[in-house]
């Protein structure tokens, strides 16, 4: 994808668009808090994610362009519901 170096180079939007996130076969409902060219912060309540999990994403919603994504989880913040960040390995 894009490399460390221009990383910095892309600021976050952000946004509150539904999503759709797949782990292996499991299937949960959540929502995109924020989105980039290199990755997404989610929100999901009672899915515990681990980190380096491959994950496939969908957001949709009004505002927003049909997106699909797949990723790696790199951080995990557990607050209430339970934020993660997925940096994208490729997108479609």
């Amino acid at each position: 994808m894009i490399g460390d170096e221009n990383k910095r180079a892309f600021h976050r939007m952000l946004i509150d668009a539904e999503l759709r996130i797949w782990v292996g076969q499991q299937s949960y409902s959540g929502l995109c808090k924020d989105l980039s060219a290199t990755g997404m912060g989610i929100s999901l309540k009672d899915v515990k994610l681990a980190l380096g999990d491959d994950v496939e994403v969908a957001l949709s919603g009004q505002g927003v362009a049909p997106f699909s994504a797949k990723g790696k989880v790199v951080r995990c913040i557990a607050e209430g519901d339970i934020d993660y960040a997925v940096e994208f390995t490729s997108l479609s």
